[in-house]
């Protein structure tokens, strides 16, 4: 079964309603006497045929939009104040990548150079520049900040943070128990 509620043991309660498997309502509820009741909508979710999500709404009624492509890619976020974001992809599916993304406002137009080997330059609206890279597993393994500082991360064989190293030579490690649980930094 899915999620129906997330409670905190004392009364207090977000109830997940779903449409054919996905989410359409978050409610907050509070215990009573016998049951549970519902006081306050938190979110709402709307979605077009395919099931993508085209629409977010809040408590207030303040709603958010989305546009894709054909690929099931954003290309638009519309926020309830006005402002919106746009995306432009090159490629499709799993190859697909972010080439740009810019705002309604001047403030934001980011571009992104990739290359093959899971390494990605952005240039900043401000000509500033970051280099992030990537492993074969698509995790962060360097990222280089616009004033040339460099953070380095390693991990183990079942892809746990073990090892970060920040640009002044700090090491912070990870160690983790054999369930998983993170243990040790």
């Amino acid at each position: 079964g899915r999620i129906q509620r997330i409670d905190n043991h004392v009364g207090q309660g977000l109830l997940l309603r779903y449409d054919r498997g996905h989410i359409v309502a978050v409610d907050y509820q509070v215990q009573r006497e016998l049951d549970w009741v519902t006081e306050q909508n938190v979110v709402s979710y709307k979605y077009d045929d395919a099931w993508r999500l085209i629409e977010a709404t809040n408590a207030v009624g303040e709603s958010e939009r989305y546009r894709y492509d054909d690929q099931q890619v954003i290309l638009e976020r519309q926020l309830a104040g006005g402002a919106s974001f746009f995306w432009e992809w090159k490629r499709s599916g799993k190859a697909a990548r972010c080439v740009r993304h810019w705002a309604s406002f001047s403030q934001m137009d980011t571009r992104y150079a990739w290359d093959d080997n899971g390494s990605v330059t952005v240039h900043n609206a401000d000509g500033s520049q970051e280099v992030y890279v990537h492993d074969q597993r698509a995790r962060l393994v360097q990222r280089i900040d616009p004033d040339g500082a460099e953070h380095f991360k390693s991990y183990d064989e079942k892809g746990r943070l073990t090892v970060e190293q920040d640009p002044l030579g700090a090491v912070t490690a990870y160690q983790y128990d054999e369930a998983g649980r993170l243990i040790r930094l």
